[in-house]
């Protein structure tokens, strides 16, 4: 709100030190790269996972903190259901890397 009312120049490092933004990039770093990097990381999690996850931000976003919660909790719990729920968690108790059936 401070910024907004103030019409306040901010740099995006300060923004990133703030908690605005996720990242902040300096004119000499390769965006697309970095983005480029995330994507092929978050390629490589469970696709339903993913999805939900994506959900729950979406749904928290548009909706009050308490409605959002409940909303994301549920969500939370379907992926118990999921296949691959069941190869993470075996994945991570045998402290192997998962190789997801994305179910």
């Amino acid at each position: 709100m401070e910024l907004i009312l103030q019409r306040q120049t901010i740099s995006g490092a300060e923004l990133a030190q703030r908690g605005v933004v996720n990242k902040a990039f300096g004119p000499d770093e390769d965006v697309v790269l970095e983005a480029t990097k995330l994507a092929a990381r978050i390629a490589t999690y469970s696709r339903p996972v993913v999805r939900i996850a994506k959900q729950a931000v979406l749904t928290a976003e548009n909706n009050h903190l308490n409605a959002g919660m409940i909303i994301e909790k549920q969500l939370y719990y379907m992926t118990f259901a999921l296949q691959d729920f069941k190869i993470g968690t075996e994945a991570f108790n045998n402290k192997q890397q998962p190789v997801w059936k994305h179910q």
